[in-house]
Parts: structure tokens; C-alpha cells; sequence
């Protein structure tokens, strides 16, 4: 037990020693433990608004979430000109506040991604041209007000130049809805300051775009400028050169494509939001284009020709020029549109010229004419009851081009147009048909709709059908009616029952072809539209 005891005592007294150099070692252990911890501490504890970063990134884009620009560099505290000293600045002096200054809608938003200290930060920035009233919204939710210097600075530097509605040339657009790329410009907006800034920021081509337009060659301004030349090439060479606003007036007859160029000027004024001179340069492409068609370009005295449009959306818009100075009846026939146009009266000449134009588009047609007769054919006896009721025909068309003849259905021609009545002292206006029994029934020979029936002295009972195209059909010298007003027709439907007139006392039928209230020879009109009935 002494033995036991003497070796903690010598123990004791061993482990008790305290030698300098055991303090050195205790307070060297010591001071590597505690400096870490304090610098941690003050890392996490330490106020970091003085802190300057060795990098700052930042992406801004527009309303559109279009990028904008991007910027990675150390933050420079004296200077609010590049895109990374003035988010730094918006972050670290902005302040959190309760409410915005103004609503959001007020305002176009800009989005600004940065990675500052390590950390990405989505923000919704709303800069305003009211003294403190920007501010951006963080991912959370939290509103920040930003100063209003910095605010300033950022609505003076080209990465606001989406939030000037006038920072970019005016859009130019077609006739389809399409905008036109500049090929150049020198652009100049004002700031809120009154003070003007060369645009940056707006998109130009060196090539030479293609741009459809429909029916015409038409462009118009977002703002009027105060000046605007413009100049249509065609395979090269210059076919027009004046007024932009006179584009759509020119006829494009030998290509559908033309290179266009404009050139287009703003003036400085005072007040003004924006000025400068702006060039285009592009290939305008029609489509859509009107063609035009006669289904003959010979015309028979007493007859008519057809003339159809393709691609027709405003019948008014249609040119037709003569030098017969007939003027035709347009009506619409699905996408396009088709008139008749009848032997021209008291005309001398062996040929007819027409012109017809819808849009950039335009044909002349030379048509023959064959000799007339020396009879002067006029229905003015019943003329004031013809124009009437050719007043009332409809704008849709029926016509087809297909008329069948009566001589298939039994009846044998008594006289024809032209023909001399009651010793001369008359003229036929249209064609007598003598019926193979008596009340033989009549019937259409071109679809139509019945738009008027009704008795004369010279006519007897008639029914008159519209076929479109201003051409209408008369049956006259009936004994019966088996159609009615209002009542639309096929092509050997049954319009009446044969009967007598005042000039024959035979049965049979009268048949009259009236075109826009002229009267045409019904064998020459139905042999060139004859169909079998």
C-alpha cells in the first residue's frame, strides 16, 4: 500500500510541474483555435454593405424577356455607367418597403437576373420617370425601393432604351400584317430629361427581306414621317419613283415581284419625341393577284361576251375602261367576280378596247366586232317597264354560262330578232317560238330566280328571270303562270304555258334577253352559251 501510494504522490508531483515552455504550447494551441472561430463569426456577423465583390453578373432582359444585355465585372463604387455598377448600386442601397409607388401596370417590367456574392437573385424591376417611384420585387415577393439617382442613371443609360416607346424607328408593315426590317437608320429618342440619345438598340438587315403583300403594293407607317421617296425597281430597272402613299395605285404587269426601296425622314422640331432617317430596301411579292378572262374576243351584234376577275374582294374597287363607254355590271362569283358585256350601240369602229384593273393588276383586251345589221333593234315601247324592272335584278349570279334553245324542247322559231313586224313599221326585239301543241309548257333555259311577272298590251303575260350579271330573261305571250314571284329556277323548270300575242295570233311564247336593260338577240346569245334542254 506505501508502495501504491508513493507513485501517485511521485505521479502527483510530476503532473503538477508548470514549465514556460508548457505555457508557450497552451497559449499557441489556444490562439489557433479561437482566431478561426472569431473570423468565422465575424463573416456571418459582420455588417456587409461596404463590402465590395470581386465579380457581379448580371443578365437584364425586356418586357419581352428579350436579353437585353449582360455584364460579369467587379463593381466600380465611383462610377453608375455599366450595367454591373448600377445593380450593385439598386441591390445595396435600395431600400424594403411596404407597398409600390405605382402600380405595376403603370410601368414596363424588366427582368434582371444577378449572381452577387455567390448567390442568383431573380428580380422584377419597375422603373419610373416619377421622382422615387422605382422599384424592383425579388423572388419573395418583397418590394425594394430603388434611389431615385440611381434610378436616373439607369433610365440615361442604353439599357433603358426599351422602356422608350420612341427608341426604335416607327414599324413599317404591309398590307399582310408584316413588318418591315430597316436596312438602316440614324434614330435619335428623348430622354425624360428633354435631352436626346442616338438609338442602340433596334434591329437592321443588309439583306434585302422578301415581304408578301396582297392585291397591291401597300405600306404604311406606325408615325407618318415628314418625308418619304420611294423607288420600285422591276427586273432592274426604275418603274416608278414619287409618293409612298401612291404605291398602291401602281401596276405591276409583267412580274410579281419588284424590289422597293423608301426613304423616310422625321425632322428635329422642338417637342418632339424622336427624329432621324430611316432606308428600306426590299422585295415586295403580290399574291393574290387578279387575273382577268373573256370567253371570246370576238363580239356578235346582238350578243355579249363574258368577262371574269379572279381574286375580286371589293367589287367597287374594279377599273373598267371602254372606249365604247359601256359600263358593266359587276357581280361577285365566289372569290372573283364576272360582268357581260354587250355589242356596243351606234359604234363605228371595228374593234373595241378594254382595260381592266383591280389593284396592281391590269389586262387590255382588243375585241372584234362583227358587222352590224342595218336595223336599229330598241324595245322603247316597253322601255320605261324594262329599265323597272332590271332595276330590281339581284347581285348574285345564277348564270352559268349554259342557255339551252326552246327549238329542243318542240318549239320552231316564228321570228327572230331584228326581223321586220307589221309591215315594217316594227322591229323584233326578241325571238318568237311557235309551240308544237297548244299551252306547251315553257320552261327556263338558264337557272335564275323569277323576280317579276305581270301583263302589258304588247308582252301579254309575262315572267321575267334574273340570271345575275344584269342579264334577265323574259317569257312573255303566256296563257298561264306555273312559276312566281321570288321562286328560283333550274334549267328546264317549268315557268308557264304557251299562248298568243298581240303581233301573232299562233301559240307559242315570245322570248326576250335584256342585259342591263339593252335588248340581245336571243339565237346569237344562245348559240354561244348552248347547252342541250
Amino acid at each position: 500500500m506505501k508502495k501504491i501510494k508513493a507513485f501517485f504522490a511521485a505521479l502527483g508531483e510530476k503532473t503538477s510541474k508548470v514549465t514556460p515552455r508548457r505555457i508557450a504550447i497552451v497559449i499557441v494551441c489556444t490562439l489557433c483555435f479561437l482566431i478561426p472561430t472569431f473570423m468565422a463569426f465575424s463573416i456571418i456577423f459582420a455588417d456587409d454593405s461596404n463590402y465590395i465583390p470581386d465579380s457581379l453578373s448580371v443578365e437584364l432582359y425586356d418586357s419581352e424577356r428579350v436579353l437585353i444585355a449582360e455584364e460579369s465585372a467587379e463593381p466600380n463604387l465611383d462610377k453608375h455607367n455599366s450595367l454591373v455598377d448600377i445593380f450593385y448600386h439598386i441591390i445595396t442601397g435600395s431600400v424594403k418597403i411596404a407597398d409600390p409607388p405605382i402600380p405595376p401596370e403603370d410601368s414596363l417590367p424588366l427582368y434582371a437576373s444577378v449572381v452577387y456574392n455567390g448567390d442568383r437573385s431573380e428580380y422584377v424591376c419597375y422603373f419610373s420617370f416619377l421622382n422615387g417611384s422605382s422599384y424592383y420585387v425579388d423572388k419573395n415577393g418583397d418590394i425594394f425601393l430603388i434611389p431615385s439617382a440611381t434610378a436616373e442613371n439607369f433610365l440615361s443609360s442604353i439599357y433603358a432604351e426599351s422602356l422608350y416607346t420612341k427608341a426604335a424607328p416607327p414599324k413599317l408593315y404591309t398590307n399582310t400584317g408584316l413588318t418591315i426590317v430597316p436596312s438602316s437608320a440614324s434614330w435619335f429618342y428623348r430622354l425624360y430629361d428633354d435631352t436626346y440619345r442616338e438609338a442602340l438598340n433596334y434591329k437592321t438587315t443588309t439583306e434585302a427581306l422578301t415581304y408578301d403583300f396582297s392585291e397591291v403594293i401597300d405600306v404604311r407607317f406606325e408615325d407618318e414621317p415628314d418625308a418619304c421617296t420611294a423607288r420600285v425597281f422591276e427586273n432592274g430597272s426604275l418603274i416608278y419613283e414619287g409618293s409612298r402613299e401612291a404605291l398602291n395605285k401602281l401596276m405591276i404587269s409583267t412580274s410579281d415581284s419588284v424590289r422597293i426601296t423608301l426613304e423616310a425622314t422625321w425632322k428635329e422640331t422642338n417637342g418632339v419625341l424622336f427624329h432621324g432617317d430611316v432606308s428600306y430596301s426590299f422585295d415586295a411579292t403580290l399574291r393574290d393577284r387578279s387575273e382577268f378572262y373573256l370567253n371570246s374576243n370576238t363580239l356578235t351584234e346582238g350578243g355579249f361576251i363574258v368577262l371574269s376577275c379572279t381574286n375580286i374582294k371589293d367589287l367597287s374597287k374594279i377599273i373598267f375602261e371602254s372606249d365604247s363607254a359601256y359600263a358593266p355590271v359587276f357581280c361577285k362569283t365566289g372569290n372573283g367576280a364576272k360582268a357581260l358585256i354587250p355589242y356596243p350601240k351606234n359604234f363605228t369602229k371595228d374593234t373595241v378596247d378594254i382595260t381592266v384593273s383591280y389593284g396592281a393588276s391590269s389586262k387590255h383586251f382588243s375585241v372584234t366586232l362583227t358587222t352590224p345589221s342595218s336595223n336599229n333593234v330598241s324595245a322603247v315601247e316597253i322601255d320605261n317597264l324594262i329599265k323597272d324592272i332590271s332595276s330590281k335584278a339581284e347581285k348574285t349570279v345564277y348564270f352559268q354560262g349554259n342557255i339551252a334553245s326552246p327549238l329542243n324542247n318542240g318549239f320552231s322559231v316564228e321570228y327572230a330578232f331584228g326581223d321586220s313586224l307589221s309591215n315594217g313599221t316594227v322591229t323584233a326585239f326578241g325571238n318568237r317560238y311557235l309551240s308544237a301543241n297548244n299551252t306547251q309548257s315553257v320552261r327556263a333555259l338558264c337557272s335564275g330566280k323569277v323576280i317579276a311577272t305581270g301583263h302589258c298590251d304588247s308582252l301579254g303575260n309575262y315572267i321575267v328571270v334574273d340570271h345575275g350579271l344584269g342579264l334577265l330573261s323574259w317569257y312573255c305571250h303566256l296563257s298561264d303562270f306555273d312559276s312566281f314571284e321570288g321562286k328560283t329556277l333550274a334549267v328546264g323548270d317549268s315557268v308557264g304555258k304557251s299562248g298568243v300575242g298581240k303581233a301573232s295570233d299562233k301559240d307559242g311564247f315570245l322570248l326576250l334577253f335584256i342585259l342591263n336593260g339593252e335588248a340581245l338577240d336571243p339565237s346569237v346569245i344562245i348559240e354561244q352559251n348552248s347547252k342541250n334542254g
